[in-house]
């Protein structure tokens, strides 16, 4: 096969991978954070000085080392929606994974070779491929090899390859932070020099490579933010296990599915023992890209796509060096052999890439259970910069959808940084401690995700005061509370009489006030509606003796508690419910439930205290 046509050939397989992989829909949540902050910028002029999303510090510095970034995906956004957003995204990873197969030949590697070999670390990180900036670390990343490639085997007008360095790198480091990168790719590039005495002018050019070393450190001065741009880096870093906990994308890669892993841990194997073999010993470079892209691969699912754009290349150049036959080099009379080698290993990946999508789960399959209804509830509703205190994962819909007309208490991008988490975290698990928080900020409006453990304590300890806090919105996953008094809050419709701990009292009773807040939950939020008839039922049922009337009920009460805020009554009720049908042990496990959210409950002790 002629080498043209192979590469063309090695190009468009691989193009036709991605095509296929690549989600071509908004699946991400985090994308929509993106957007809301390139919306702020634009309304703004640029980069804000304080944060203009968020209330609850207001004199922290607004630090976003990727203002750039945001502003061109909320311009693409504008101008041409999700639609132009994929294009977009997909013109970006096309571009990546052709530089990345153009760095892996210039070194040695085969196309096909190549092809494949970037191809399986495709399949490890083809759910990673989300609209978001870190988009433009895949292109630059191969980009910055081939230039500093061709710094190293020619030295006339090396100044031109270091002038297109430093622009590349004052570009990245106002696109996303992942600009440090850039400098594992100059240290590989003076490794190799040091390791390699054949070089031309090799002095000169590890000059050259420590001035652009020190220059790059100072490149993110040309921002707005100065180089306060690396606290969010040191932030993370220093309380990467605080993340770990709480952000999915910050989970180790072991977390992932195991077809997602398995590629993964298979390329990492196949480098690691190409770096073994005598030919690659004097290769330092490809190892630090290597080791560095294995590691940040695997201690986060967020790195794993740095195994197709900065270790692939370094892998098909390692096995180049070590089997010469997958080499761009090898002599004319194996290469009929060496090419059916590479279709070869190109099948078995795209067979191997075909069971990996059959069975990971879809990245397209949206969610049933989001904060969407609930953020553009607010779109629809808040007023006036509403200052709203809701769950920390619903920052990414609640910062697209209801800012600014709602400002949130903590930034989901983590731009207040850690210290702002724990203190929400800690505050979630003390609804005094929550109460006092609410006052100390003049907090309008609160949202609880009332599946979630922390929040449930905070919706009892609101629906108890219902002086102070009205239920405003529900839908069965989420409640929005409005604080009496707030001016801010008055614009948010409030039901006229449902009350938050769903109340037996009001379900029995009758009149036009129940069927109104009955014919809207039926609408908004379908468990409520049944928790009230199931309430009905339950009376009926067991004033009546009905044996048959109180195991519907009991059906109707415990379908209803997940997607109802925490009511004492209700777990009463149903724990009743599950004795008089003669369940002792279901009626204990409610009571154990209710009683870590209620734990002054006199009702719910002496039940227990019988039960015992």
């Amino acid at each position: 096969m002629r080498p043209r046509l192979e590469l063309a050939l090695s190009i468009a397989l691989l193009l036709g991978t991605l095509f296929v992989i690549t989600p071509r829909a908004r699946f991400d949540s985090d994308e929509l954070l993106r957007l809301g902050a390139g919306r702020a910028i634009a309304q703004h002029g640029g980069p804000p000085r304080h944060d203009p999303l968020t209330f609850s510090r207001p004199r922290a510095r607004w630090n976003n080392p990727e203002w750039l970034g945001d502003l061109v995906l909320y311009s693409i956004d504008k101008a041409g929606g999700a639609s132009a957003l994929v294009a977009y995204k997909l013109a970006l990873l096309a571009l990546g994974v052709t530089l990345a197969l153009l760095l892996a030949v210039r070194r040695g590697a085969a196309p096909l070779v190549a092809a494949a070999v970037i191809a399986l670390a495709l399949l490890a990180s083809f759910s990673r491929f989300s609209a978001r900036n870190h988009l433009h670390a895949y292109w630059l990343l191969p980009l910055y090899g081939l230039l500093l490639l061709r710094m190293q085997r020619r030295a006339e007008r090396r100044w031109l390859a270091a002038l297109a360095l430093l622009a590349l790198g004052a570009l990245w480091s106002t696109l996303h932070a992942s600009a440090v990168l850039g400098w594992v790719c100059l240290a590989a590039a003076a490794l190799a020099a040091f390791a390699d005495r054949d070089v031309p002018r090799r002095a000169q050019l590890l000059g050259m490579l420590a001035a652009l070393g020190v220059l790059h450190v100072l490149l993110p001065l040309l921002g707005p933010s100065g180089l306060s741009g690396y606290d969010q880096l040191l932030d993370h870093l220093q309380n990467g296990a605080l993340y770990r906990a709480h952000i999915a994308e910050w989970k180790p890669t072991l977390d992932s599915p195991l077809a997602l892993r398995l590629p993964l841990h298979a390329l990492a194997l196949v480098g690691l023992a190409t770096l073994l073999a005598r030919a690659n010993r004097r290769h330092p470079g490809a190892a630090l890209e290597l080791l560095v892209a294995v590691a940040l691969a695997h201690v986060s699912l967020r790195f794993v796509p740095l195994m197709a754009f900065l270790a692939a290349p370094a892998i098909a150049a390692n096995l180049a060096r070590a089997y010469p036959a997958l080499g761009d080099r090898a002599a004319a009379a194996s290469s009929r052999a060496r090419t059916l080698r590479a279709l070869a290993a190109f099948a078995l990946c795209l067979c191997a890439m075909a069971i990996g999508l059959r069975d990971a789960p879809s990245p397209l399959r949206q969610r049933g259970r989001t904060h969407l209804r609930a953020a553009r509830w607010l779109a629809r509703h808040a007023r006036g910069g509403l200052r709203l205190v809701a769950p920390f994962n619903a920052g990414a819909y609640l910062l697209y959808y209801a800012t600014p007309a709602a400002r949130l208490y903590i930034d989901p991008r983590n731009n207040l940084g850690a210290e702002a988490l724990r203190d929400y975290l800690a505050m979630r698990e003390d609804p005094r401690r929550f109460d006092a928080e609410l006052l100390r900020t003049r907090a309008d409006a609160v949202m609880v995700d009332i599946a979630d453990g922390a929040d449930a304590k905070i919706a009892a300890f609101l629906g108890a005061r219902r002086r102070r806090f009205a239920l405003s919105y529900f839908d069965g996953f989420y409640a929005i509370y409005a604080v009496s008094g707030a001016s801010r809050a008055a614009n948010l419709p409030r039901y006229a009489a449902l009350r938050a701990s769903t109340d037996p009292r009001y379900a029995l009773a009758a009149g036009a006030p129940l069927e109104r807040d009955l014919a809207r939950l039926r609408r908004e939020a379908p468990a409520a509606a049944a928790a009230i008839t199931a309430y009905r039922d339950y009376a009926r049922a067991r004033r009546d003796s009905d044996r048959a009337g109180l195991a519907r009920a009991s059906v109707a009460l415990a379908r209803a508690l997940p997607h109802l805020p925490p009511s004492e009554p209700l777990m009463l009720a149903l724990a009743k419910c599950y004795l008089a049908l003669g369940k002792p042990a279901a009626a204990r496990q409610v009571l154990r439930v209710a009683l870590r959210v209620f734990p002054a409950s006199r009702a719910l002790r002496q039940l227990a205290a019988r039960l015992r």
